[in-house]
């Protein structure tokens, strides 16, 4: 008899221990579902950022040689107060330029910490997904910047 009842615990703590076991291989898989579905919303993330960066350059570059054309314009210019507007506009443009450099240089940062944080993590996927949705808010956010950025450089080829 106290055979039979010590058989009959141990096979209900069987019992409990396997369906413990299944609920967190089910939990376990739905952390590597969220985690590879964050994966891949940051690999989006990080190729439209690439994106952008060269898009960035691209901008960058075309103001390079606005800012020498509106060198040699100015020194061939006599005329004082024009001479300091377009100053003041490259130096605005420059100001810009920096900033936006360093917001795509501040979310690379936060896309690598949450790439990083995605794989050893143990936080819940909600809160990865808050992150995420900031992170691709401030990343809209700087693409408007850039949008801005372009239409005032657009607007200054056109002043020449």
């Amino acid at each position: 008899l106290r055979g039979n009842w010590l058989l009959a615990v141990l096979q209900e703590q069987v019992t409990s221990l396997k369906v413990r076991n299944e609920l967190l291989t089910q939990e376990s898989q739905q952390w590597k579902s969220s985690c590879e579905d964050a994966s891949e919303k940051l690999k989006c993330l990080s190729d439209e950022s690439r994106h952008w960066q060269k898009r960035y350059e691209e901008v960058a570059e075309t103001l390079r040689e606005k800012e020498n054309v509106v060198k040699c314009h100015n020194s061939s210019q006599t005329e004082a107060d024009e001479s300091f507007i377009t100053e003041k506009e490259q130096v605005e443009v420059h100001a810009e330029k920096k900033e936006l450099l360093s917001q795509v240089s501040q979310l690379k940062e936060e896309m690598a910490m949450l790439k990083t944080e995605s794989f050893g993590s143990n936080d819940s996927s909600k809160d990865l997904q808050k992150e995420l949705s900031a992170t691709k808010l401030k990343f809209e956010k700087m693409m408007m910047k850039l949008k801005l950025f372009r239409e005032k450089n657009s607007r200054l080829e056109e002043q020449d």
